[in-house]
């Protein structure tokens, strides 16, 4: 896959190239410093550093899929022309690497603001006491209102169909399988397991057939279980295994950090991007000494507008009772870690999916079960699934920003991270109590 995007934008380049040729130029502001930033919450965040000492563009517009983003010649182009580079991650911007190999720049910044945080987040799961009915080498999870249990076994069919498989992977590559199977039952449960372990663990807060998340881990294998109505085991899938192949020394970029079960959506925690800001004052001022006090400056004016987002998330959530809320995208794993909250999604991390009947009574029953009274959808996305369960369970709908891209539908300033942010607290609180 990267050697097919590295033609495709060297071909590109070229053809931008000739294309320019044949046209007058267009002078380039040389006075300011050039900033290409990759999607919307990266722009946003800079533009915040750089204030009017840089000009800072945008890669991925606002009407551009930020999962399924594929760079333009002009994308290469702006690289080519740019003083630094920002991007979040490797898993969010899976075409940075390709995209930087192609990239003729020699005195490039290149700034990938998640290299020094931990994009891993905090999964637990219960244990119950042993089940007397399962396998010996299966693990008892409590799910709702019954036990889950899975181990290896010779009797059950294995007849459920896994698609999806890459033939290989980069580390933190985002992965997207699709469980199906030829009969009426729809209640679907997902397990994996490293390489070295024999027990297989259940995947939490799954209520489709489809799983999303991140290649971690070479070797680990991942099975798809299918259960009837009285949540007995009647199908499976054979494992199938995540091959991860960095081609160590392919690349002049860094991969000096680790890949967990990662969410890339960071900066929908304040303190987390925070913490992502000396690095790009540091690239900033690499690329511009003359400009580094301005930046470190207005660096410290919105570290202080951090924290006071942070202490309003606090002050609003630290005696809540009811700490759960229910969306269509999984996009919200990192503020629920910082607020103690739990996130219950119906899509995954890398597309909003619609709701199989069974994933769709879950939601429902856990709706009810706790009592959750707002049902949210992305800015920009179909409200259609937050209709569906608002209908069965009597609750409203609401939009929350997941500002992977430019907000479409709400009266926010050009700088609009903070208020962004603000306005997802005033909505969580309808829910969170």
């Amino acid at each position: 896959m990267k050697k097919i995007w590295k033609i495709f934008l060297s071909l590109s380049a070229i053809l931008l190239f000739m294309t320019a040729c044949s046209e007058e130029a267009t002078p380039a502001n040389s006075d300011r410093p050039q900033v290409a930033t990759s999607i919307y919450p990266v722009y946003e965040i800079v533009k915040e550093v750089a204030g009017d000492r840089a000009d800072v563009s945008l890669m991925v517009g606002e009407n551009e899929d930020a999962h399924h983003y594929e760079p333009s010649a002009q994308a290469v182009a702006s690289v080519n022309e740019a003083d630094v580079f920002i991007y979040s991650s490797e898993i969010m911007e899976f075409w940075a690497d390709s995209l930087l190999d192609v990239v003729e720049n020699d005195n490039l910044h290149i700034i990938e603001m998640s290299e020094s945080l931990d994009l891993s987040l905090d999964e637990t799961t219960t244990e119950n006491d042993e089940d007397d009915h399962a396998p010996e080498d299966a693990e008892t999870y409590d799910h709702g209102d019954h036990d889950l249990s899975h181990g290896d076994n010779a009797d059950v069919e294995q007849t459920v169909v896994v698609d999806g498989v890459a033939g290989h992977y980069h580390t933190g590559d985002m992965i997207e399988l699709t469980a199906t199977h030829d009969s009426d039952y729809d209640h679907w449960h997902w397990f994996t397991r490293d390489s070295n372990s024999e027990e297989w663990e259940v995947v939490e807060d799954q209520f489709s057939n489809t799983l999303s998340g991140a290649a971690a881990v070479n070797g680990q294998e991942i099975k798809a279980s299918l259960y009837d109505d009285d949540h007995n085991l009647i199908a499976e899938s054979e494992p199938v295994t995540l091959v991860i192949d960095d081609h160590e020394g392919d690349s002049d970029h860094d991969h000096d950090h680790e890949h967990g079960t990662e969410d890339p959506h960071f900066w929908l925690d304040p303190v987390t991007v925070k913490d992502t800001l000396p690095a790009i004052v540091e690239g900033l001022s690499e690329a511009d000494p003359e400009g580094a006090e301005i930046y470190q400056e207005n660096a410290d004016t919105f570290a202080e507008e951090l924290d006071e987002l942070d202490a309003a998330y606090r002050e609003a959530f630290d005696n809540a009772t009811n700490r759960s809320f229910v969306v269509q995208h999984q996009a919200f794993g990192h503020l629920a870690d910082r607020y103690n909250l739990d996130q219950v999604s119906v899509g995954g991390m890398i597309t909003e999916v619609e709701p199989n009947p069974q994933a769709l009574t879950n939601i429902v029953n856990f709706v009810k079960d706790n009592n959750v009274p707002i049902i949210y959808y992305q800015s920009g996305e179909s409200s259609s699934t937050a209709e569906a369960i608002a209908n069965e369970t009597d609750t409203e709908i609401a939009v929350l920003y997941d500002l992977e891209s430019k907000p479409v539908d709400g009266d926010f300033e050009e700088n609009a991270y903070i208020e962004v942010m603000y306005h997802n607290l005033e909505e969580l609180q309808k829910s969170i109590q």
